[in-house]
């Protein structure tokens, strides 16, 4: 389980952060890769963004049928160590859709921060707790989710694990460790966090995630 105590950033050295992003910022490959929904459920108008970032966006819709078959095979394998195919229901349709997240285990717990999260829509679905199937390693588990977008007490906790499993995102967001790795900038930590969107994933099999 997350911490449940609150996490409360240094006053001072936080900014309220704007939800538009610079140029820089947009070249950046924005916390991990988040995928794109393989039945190509439709993204925000894309007009407004740098040329990096619409062909991150477009290979990411390209790129997820071959990996959901990947997952969804005995090859699996080959990418579950940091990838897992989760399946949500639209609000609004009432249809399934599935798609693949990278995750890291935290806290007994699965975390996904999705990546270019302004320009999707499929974690707008998850912003109650809600019922989601995810394959895990090979398997298919029934679990809950549920997004947190900047919500620095419930991210901050748990961005340091996925930033240890994914260094490349801490260097692009200029965060660094101390030698008994924790974040050295809290402050910095803590302004990262609140640009982020964070879905938490809950297991409800019977041996957790973790024993699977």
């Amino acid at each position: 389980m997350l911490p449940s105590n609150k996490f409360h950033c240094p006053v001072n050295s936080v900014r309220i952060s704007e939800r538009t992003q610079s140029k820089g910022q947009a070249r950046q490959n924005i916390f991990g890769q988040g995928f794109a929904n393989i039945h190509c459920e439709s993204l925000q108008a894309t007009a407004d963004l740098t040329f990096p970032v619409r062909m991150g966006l477009m290979f990411h819709k390209v790129t997820n049928p071959f990996i959901c078959f990947i997952l969804n095979s005995p090859l699996h394998s080959l990418l579950s160590g940091r990838l897992i195919l989760i399946t949500y229901t639209g609000k609004r349709s009432g249809k399934k859709h599935t798609l693949p997240v990278q995750y890291v285990e935290s806290h007994n717990e699965l975390v996904v921060f999705a990546g270019y999260h302004q320009h999707k829509k499929w974690w707008r679905n998850l912003m109650q707790e809600s019922a989601i199937s995810i394959r895990h390693h090979g398997k298919w588990l029934d679990a809950s989710a549920k997004a947190f977008d900047g919500d620095i007490e419930v991210i901050v906790p748990v961005m340091p694990d996925y930033l240890r499993r994914f260094p490349a995102s801490a260097r692009i967001r200029g965060l660094t460790f101390d030698s008994k790795g924790n974040i050295e900038d809290l402050g910095k930590l803590c302004e990262e966090a609140k640009k982020v969107l964070m879905v938490r994933i809950r297991t409800l099999a019977p041996k957790g995630l973790m024993g699977s």
